[in-house]
């Protein structure tokens, strides 16, 4: 009996060992409280800034290297990434909660996908965003995900996030919402309590510096900090020093003391900027202290550190020019800025930023040392430079000089700037605009006579970057009386003997502090132009205008009607009363005349329903082996202002077929403009054919600079369909042969209906043979009914 009840004592002992072994085994082994806390995945244009936060309650008492963050991909339920949290950065910790993050980029867009958070093994948590799925694999394999039922999408700013808000110690204390990101720190609006904390305040920083300002230009730069509470028994008062005042929103600021109301002992996260007030002399504010306090709780202090310095002189420099939108596809964007008495400046302390207008953040930086330095008049000098890429508004364009705002100007809607050298500052609209109509070589531009930016005002027409603008004159009234010409020679401007007159060339003419008119006279061989149209062989007046003669083109070519000969070192003479006349030397040829190809264009899409397609220009050439095809070109022309938007010569052309002595060469253009506008077809310069179609224009550049367009009797409308184009028919052996119809397309082939003949194809009696074939029936019907039929 005694050793049975030894034994029972030994079996309850035993027993009672292992439960305690067994309780010890589980409490080591138990679920940690953690769980996904903020992350972003998806914003507008290119995505950026992904990443995710994760809290853990006494995270000491854990090794991170045993929680895993594994990336799920809602479409087929596999994982395409993990990490463990040893690769997390450590943010701040409110009471026994620690808040993890990192930037993971490729985070995937969801529809759905979702991530799973594991320790050793075990599954913590497994949520997904954009709905609902099933892990195949993995620490979830099996596991239906929770979806949060909050998403991002591809318009949502960049610097925002999903994260968790409201008061609690574990997830499903807290809710989803969107706002700008927190990672690292305590997300706004979210506070922690455990129920087991002293009486604390937590504040994010302990010391704010580089809130200064130039004398007579403050406030200074706000700064921001957060503050919260656990297990108060008060209000949170926040009070700053004497030159210091704080805000709860960024935009009214206070000198006294600001207060943060509890409840149930709780203060959630609050955002608080502080800035130096206006008004201070110069000196240095430093170690002052923002006193964050309430009852019982430890006093936390803020360091505040801000220096009034010396004003400086900004220099004058404004935006002076910019392109950024045109028809098809967006090119020769750029933009240019005058600065003046730019040598007294270090160009790299300038610096253009690029704005976009949907969240105020920058998209690009640029120093103005990296621009092209173009002409300078009297103390201003242009700089321009080509930016790809320049967003399509509303947006705009910072210039700062050593950090300090010049310039902030928007184009499509004034907005606010939240970062950069124009943060909190409203952009101004310069209210007129570019769109997907807008010719490729066109700018938006600054015209008038002044000396700062004030003085002009925004217009838009022909480019000019690094040269001073249509219409501008830039008078700082310091100028001397002065004439100022862009170019002191001109060169190109020959002809074939017969084929004259000669291709135009350009240049600019401007005047400052001047008494009378300027005039121009080209030299005997030479005639000039306003317009690039109308030509004349005597001089042209420029009328100032309180002794100002804004800048203006001039265009100028040979005279036709020339022998063969060269007209070189002939002075074109810029003079005005009481100054220096100026010259401009022209150079040019008559050369002796070459046989031009027999060339012409045979068949062209333009326009089409719906969105145009297949479009592109078809060329005839005679004997095209006798001619060297990078010297044919093609030019597409815009009839709106007689500029060239696109030019191919035949080797770029696709070789087609061959009939006869007659070749057929195609080639496909992205995005020929719907008219009227035209082609031009020239060898080595000298213009072959220059054709429009919907109107007649005049070229103003480009091989047929001065040529009047042969518009084509045939248009395409919107209602055709694709495969219907423009093209010749009938026969002939030179263009004046055929005549203009639409019919179906045969790009690289002979049209339909359309012979390289000199005489009309022979034509077939089709319906003669018919109607003797039908008697001929008729004739055999009858002789079997008599002589075969019984």
């Amino acid at each position: 009996m005694k050793q049975i009840l030894h034994n029972k004592s030994i079996t309850t002992f035993t027993l009672l060992f292992f439960i305690v072994q067994s309780t010890t085994l589980f409490s080591q082994s138990d679920t940690p409280n953690a769980w996904i806390n903020e992350f972003h995945y998806d914003n507008t244009s290119s995505d950026s800034g992904e990443a995710i936060e994760i809290i853990i309650e006494n995270a000491s008492s854990y090794n991170l290297s045993d929680f895993t963050l594994s990336l799920y991909n809602g479409s087929n339920g596999t994982s395409y990434g993990s990490h463990d949290l040893s690769t997390f950065d450590t943010g701040s910790t409110m009471g026994n909660y620690t808040v993890f993050s990192k930037n993971i980029s490729g985070l995937q867009n969801g529809s759905p996908d979702g991530f799973a958070l594991d320790y050793n093994g075990d599954l913590i948590q497994f949520i997904s965003y954009e709905g609902t799925f099933e892990a195949t694999e993995g620490p979830a394999n099996g596991i239906s995900s929770i979806d949060i039922d909050i998403e991002e999408g591809g318009s949502t700013s960049v610097g925002n996030s999903l994260y968790l808000t409201g008061i609690g110690n574990q997830y499903t204390d807290f809710a989803w919402t969107s706002g700008a990101n927190s990672f690292g720190n305590v997300n706004t609006g979210q506070s922690f309590d455990n129920g087991t904390a002293s009486p604390q305040i937590i504040a994010s920083e302990s010391t704010l510096s580089g809130m200064g300002y130039m004398e007579n230009d403050g406030p200074g730069t706000a700064q921001s900090f957060t503050v919260s509470g656990l297990s108060l028994s008060d209000n949170i008062t926040i009070t700053p020093p004497i030159n210091y005042e704080i805000s709860i929103d960024s935009i009214v600021f206070l000198s006294g003391t600001i207060t943060l109301t509890h409840t149930s002992g709780i203060v959630d996260s609050n955002t608080i900027w502080v800035r130096l007030k206006a008004g201070l002399s110069q000196d240095e504010y430093n170690n002052e202290e923002v006193e964050i306090a309430s009852t019982g709780a430890t006093t936390q202090i803020l360091t505040c550190n801000g220096t009034v310095s010396a004003p400086i002189s900004l220099p004058n420099a404004w935006f002076n020019e910019f392109h950024y939108d045109n028809a098809g596809t967006d090119s020769g964007e750029a933009i240019e800025i005058v600065i003046e008495n730019a040598s007294s400046y270090v160009l790299s302390d300038f610096t253009l930023s690029l704005y976009n207008g949907g969240d105020g953040s920058p998209y690009g930086n640029y120093q103005i040392s990296t621009f092209d330095t173009g002409i300078t008049i009297g103390d201003f000098t242009v700089f321009s430079k080509n930016i790809s890429g320049l967003q399509n508004g509303p947006d705009g364009f910072a210039l700062d000089y050593d950090g300090h705002l010049i310039q902030f100007i928007s184009y499509e809607s004034a907005f606010e700037a939240i970062l950069g050298s124009a943060d909190g500052t409203t952009s101004i609209n310069i209210g007129i605009e570019e769109d997907g109509s807008t010719p490729a070589e066109n700018s938006l531009y600054l015209t008038g006579i002044g000396c700062e930016y004030s003085d002009f005002t925004w217009a838009s027409g022909v480019h000019s970057f690094g040269d001073v603008n249509t219409g501008q004159l830039l008078d700082n009234g310091t100028a001397s009386p002065q004439i100022i010409v862009s170019e002191s020679s001109l060169s190109g401007m020959g002809y074939m003997e017969n084929d004259g007159p000669g291709t135009a060339q350009t240049f600019t003419v401007s005047g400052l502090s001047l008494s009378d008119n300027i005039t121009i006279t080209p030299p005997t061989n030479y005639e000039i132009s306003t317009d690039g149209i109308a030509f004349q062989p005597g001089t042209i007046t420029l009328t100032h205008t309180s002794g100002a003669v804004a800048s203006s083109k001039i265009w100028v070519r040979l005279t036709a009607g020339l022998t063969q000969g060269a007209y070189n070192n002939e002075e074109i003479e810029i003079t005005s009363t009481g100054i220096a006349a100026q010259t401009l030397s022209c150079n040019a040829t008559v050369s002796e005349p070459i046989d031009l190809p027999n060339a012409w264009i045979n068949e062209f899409h333009y326009d089409n329903a719906g969105i145009d397609s297949n479009e592109f220009v078809e060329i005839v050439i005679e004997d095209y082996a006798d001619f060297d095809l990078s010297k044919l070109t093609l030019s597409l022309y815009n009839g709106g202002n007689g500029a060239v938007y696109d030019s191919k010569n035949l080797n770029d052309f696709t070789h087609g077929e061959t009939i006869d002595s007659f070749t057929i060469f195609s080639c496909n253009f992205s995005s020929i403009q719907n008219g009227p506008d035209g082609f031009a077809l020239d060898y080595d310069g000298h213009i072959i054919q220059f054709i429009s179609y919907d109107g007649v224009f005049t070229a103003t550049d480009g091989s047929a600079t001065g040529y009047k367009s042969d518009n084509i009797p045939i248009k395409q409308r919107t209602s055709n369909p694709a495969g219907i184009t423009v093209q010749l028919y009938k026969w002939g052996l030179n263009y004046e042969a055929f005549e203009w119809i639409l019919s179906e397309q045969s790009p690289g082939r002979i049209n339909k209906h359309q012979y390289f003949n000199s005489d009309p194809p022979e034509i077939v009696p089709v319906a003669p043979v018919a109607i003797l074939a039908f008697f001929v029936l008729i004739l055999i019907a009858k002789l079997y009914m008599l002589y075969v039929k019984p």
